[in-house]
């Protein structure tokens, strides 16, 4: 029996405990998921403004969003982001060159608008300012266009629509995901644990030392059988959360990238989980690994709290945990900014050094025997 059908084997063996996991796993991030509720407050408003234009759309803009809101004006979107990020500002609206060219003379979109969907005077102050374009080119395009009647306009909108607290479904969600983050690192390390050290009980070492195979295809045997194993827990969870609790978010802009981080993510944990099973040889240690190390995580990496308010000497250890970048992505997405290139590279060349650095210490362990 190759290693594969074996691995598989003492998975399906252990499937009460595999089943438990994953009931686990969706329950703790659908409660946190579930938890994100939405309270409007009728306070101003503290909005970032990158201003490249002076032309009426942009100036009419802003003096509609300084009536009743704080305006706080940044040389580039990077220098906003950090105080989006620790609630300085509600949200950042980029205005660019030839912005009432862009929305007179073509369907672009002639704003860039970062929000933060954990805050609800971000997402009202993301609303209006993506509503005020469309308003001021139906009037513009109706020979219509008067600016005070369009504010009244507005400001009625604003009032039917937030009379009432909302719930958002991406939201919500942004909840879900950030608690699978760090849950299924918990789950992973402790189930990939419990397995390998099924998988290395004596006699299975004694055939695998005799095998004529060789000990890296041995160990790249493993890991593939660990990513079935994964692929298999985050293909449950993930249908039960968005079929089962998020079916709204089908229909997201943002769900392909969140299933790109999402995976990527599982992928790192399943490496990772690789690498410490090759240091740790017994349950005791399996169990500190899988205890310890995800909740260490969880604080460092800004899953718990917000990683801007944490000290610097914090801040810059944060910056060695992939959990980190996996948070930077889904906080990104959050905000409506679908810029995640940078965190997808380097979830990616974490999941290949746990690969490699897990196949050496199994080549070694093997030498050492």
């Amino acid at each position: 029996m190759n290693t594969i059908k074996y691995y598989m084997k003492i998975a399906r063996q252990n499937k009460t405990m595999l089943l438990l996991y994953i009931i686990i796993l969706v329950s703790i991030t659908a409660i946190q998921g579930m938890s994100y509720e939405e309270i409007y407050n009728e306070s101003e408003i503290n909005i970032g403004v990158i201003k490249n234009d002076d032309s009426q759309f942009a100036n009419s803009l802003i003096n509609y969003l300084e009536k009743e809101n704080s305006i706080y004006y940044y040389d580039s979107v990077d220098l906003a982001e950090l105080d989006l990020y620790t609630r300085y500002i509600d949200g950042i609206l980029e205005i660019p060159e030839n912005s009432e060219g862009i929305l007179l003379n073509s369907n672009n979109a002639p704003l860039k608008i970062y929000t933060d969907i954990t805050n609800p005077q971000s997402r009202i102050f993301g609303s209006v300012a993506n509503k005020y374009p469309m308003y001021y080119k139906s009037m513009f395009n109706s020979k219509d266009l008067d600016i005070d009647r369009l504010f009244n306009v507005l400001d009625e909108k604003a009032k039917i629509e937030f009379i009432k607290p909302q719930v958002n479904a991406e939201l919500k969600f942004f909840g879900y995901v950030n608690a699978y983050g760090f849950v299924i690192m918990m789950i992973l390390l402790k189930l990939l644990g419990d397995l390998h050290l099924s998988f290395n009980k004596r006699d299975i070492q004694i055939r695998s030392d005799v095998s004529p195979k060789s000990k890296t295809r041995i160990n790249m045997e493993l890991n593939f059988s660990q990513i079935l194993i994964s692929a298999l827990v985050f293909i449950i969870v993930f249908s039960i959360g968005i079929f089962g609790f998020f079916p709204e978010m089908l229909k997201a802009q943002t769900l392909k990238y969140y299933v790109l981080i999402l995976t990527l993510w599982t992928l790192v944990v399943v490496f990772f989980s690789s690498f410490v099973n090759r240091i740790g040889t017994s349950k005791a240690v399996t169990n500190m690994m899988s205890n310890a190390l995800p909740v260490m995580l969880m604080f460092l990496s800004g899953s718990a709290i917000p990683i801007e308010i944490m000290p610097k000497f914090v801040q810059g250890v944060a910056k060695f945990s992939p959990l980190f970048y996996y948070n930077n992505a889904i906080t990104k997405l959050s905000t409506g900014n679908l810029n995640i290139k940078n965190e997808v590279f380097i979830l990616i060349a974490f999941s290949i050094a746990f690969y490699v650095t897990g196949l050496y210490l199994g080549k070694e362990r093997h030498s050492a025997r």
